[in-house]
């Protein structure tokens, strides 16, 4: 049995925090909580019948800051997060960062060089660039911001991941070469784990990543905020 020497383990948290809304609500609050993935309406607290403990009511939006978001959500004709086994957000992770500037291209000619050779089949992808992310796209309308190119995410899902994540530094979302990525990855079953965050604090390009859906036990869902890990400081093989 292999040893896990826990004094060499680094913990980086991937995952952006959540702040619910606070009374009053006003309509720029929710647009904001709109365009920022951040719409959690206020926690309302009571006395627990079973016991003097007290419990919240929690009502969200399934796309909360990081979350993972499944295939049905696409269409509501793929899988939805329940039907994935937890291991499926564990696993070894492929940290693929690209010194690039605004609006420039993301090409399958440099994923291929930023891989390397490290990309194996089941591995989690997660990619982020040196622009400055963003999180409100009506405040950053004249940003533009790296395009990953369809041909890229083709790259990607030939040599088998099965699971792609991004910071806020980059688009996903433009199609190019007749590929948009964010509907290719899901079509192909590969579930997207978006807005990362402090993938620029990682100091290993491979390591261990833990990713699984906050909310997956809940049948129907087509994503769920996600709170995500990676650990450095092992070799992952």
């Amino acid at each position: 049995m292999e040893s896990i020497d826990t004094k060499m383990i680094r913990y980086v948290d991937l995952s952006r925090k959540i702040y619910p809304m606070k009374e009053p609500i006003s309509p720029e609050t929710l647009a904001r909580g709109v365009m920022e993935e951040g719409l959690v309406w206020p926690l309302e607290t009571y006395d627990s019948y079973v016991d003097t403990t007290v419990c919240q009511y929690i009502k969200l939006k399934s796309h909360v800051k990081t979350h993972v978001e499944s295939p049905w959500h696409l269409d509501k004709k793929g899988k939805q997060l329940s039907e994935f086994p937890l291991e499926h957000f564990v696993g070894r992770m492929v940290h693929l960062r690209f010194d690039v500037k605004e609006g420039e291209s993301i090409t399958a000619e440099m994923v291929a060089q930023a891989d390397g050779g490290d990309i194996r089949k089941g591995d989690i992808i997660c990619v982020s660039t040196t622009v400055p992310e963003g999180v409100n796209p009506e405040t950053e309308k004249a940003r533009v911001y790296p395009v990953f190119m369809g041909k890229a995410a083709k790259y990607l899902h030939d040599k088998g991941i099965k699971a792609f994540g991004l910071d806020c530094s980059l688009d996903q979302g433009k199609t190019t070469e007749g590929i948009m990525p964010h509907d290719y990855f899901l079509k192909n079953e590969i579930p997207l784990i978006e807005m990362l965050t402090n993938l620029d604090k990682l100091s290993q390009k491979v390591s261990f990543l833990i990713a699984i859906p906050g909310l997956i036990k809940i049948q129907g869902l087509d994503s769920s905020t996600t709170p995500v890990l990676a650990i450095e400081g092992l070799q992952v093989l």
